[in-house]
């Protein structure tokens, strides 16, 4: 009997005991996982420059292929993990080929000098793989606002042919100009209706490839191995910096081959022979 009383005792001051504690727990703070902006992307490379004082790091969403690549640029103040908000940043692109010949590629400038979260986000279209052609080099020049100080960093950068091409180019039927068509929308497809979204270049000199901004683009989607389209696709429109726009519904998984005709603002065929190949 007093075995039992000196339990009924003990019991509610165990129980007492593990509710402060769990109470407790619970309190504490949880610490915040941090993330870099940059998180699952690539490094290319990284560089300083003492003549900006600043260390600049390039990145990319997987390992740079011929075709569109959004880059992505951090700034820190150099030799530290400060990081750098405020610049001006644009890049440049260059092949030395082995006959000693160079030329550049399209290129998109970071837009914005001011980003939240530091990251200065531009591109490049590289129009040939490393192998077998030459060396590409990839600038970056930099005004630090910080200390009004420019310098620019630059790197030899290895650019592969991809499995499924993302970039097609062709002589212009209507003036012989060298036009380039980048895949930009769908990298990742799935079933059912996703952005279509390719960028246009002209070559204009070996070092000028300016966007084309008046072009009427058509599309029409089919499976070469089931012998079917697809309905409810929309061609793409300018949306603006020779960026167009529009929707591809793919009704299954397997491979599709999105045929593409291009023409003038005119409405006159410069190109109908090309496609992009998808397989998911």
């Amino acid at each position: 009997m007093k075995n039992i009383f000196k339990w009924a005792l003990v019991l509610p001051l165990i129980a007492s005991i593990s509710f402060v504690s769990c109470n407790k727990d619970d309190d504490d703070p949880v610490t915040p996982v941090v993330t870099s902006p940059v998180d699952g992307k690539v490094l290319i490379y990284e560089e300083t420059s003492t003549e900006a004082e600043v260390d600049v790091k390039v990145y990319a969403d997987e390992a740079l292929y011929v075709g569109y690549n959004q880059l992505y640029v951090l700034l820190y103040e150099q030799g530290t993990k400060n990081m750098i908000k405020s610049a001006h940043v644009t890049f440049a692109t260059e092949m030395t080929m082995m006959m000693g010949m160079s030329h550049a590629s399209p290129i998109e400038d970071p837009s914005n000098t001011d980003p939240s979260d530091g990251v200065f986000q531009g591109a490049a279209v590289f129009i040939m793989p490393s192998e077998g052609n030459g060396t590409w080099t990839f600038k970056v020049h930099v005004h630090n606002h910080a200390n009004n100080m420019e310098g620019e960093v630059m790197s030899e950068v290895n650019v592969i042919s991809p499995t499924e091409a993302k970039m097609y180019s062709f002589l212009s039927a209507t003036d012989n100009a060298k036009v380039f068509v980048s895949l930009v929308e769908p990298m990742m497809p799935e079933v059912g209706e996703n952005k279509f979204e390719v960028v246009v270049h002209s070559k204009a000199t070996m070092m000028s490839f300016p966007s084309m901004e008046d072009l009427n683009i058509e599309i029409e989607p089919e499976m070469p191995t089931m012998g079917h389209g697809s309905p409810n696709n929309v061609n793409p429109t300018h949306i603006g910096n020779g960026h167009y726009e529009g929707v591809v519904n793919y009704t299954m998984t397997g491979l599709w081959r999105v045929h593409m005709t291009v023409k003038d603002k005119d409405g006159n065929v410069m190109n109908d022979a090309n496609y992009f190949d998808m397989t998911f």
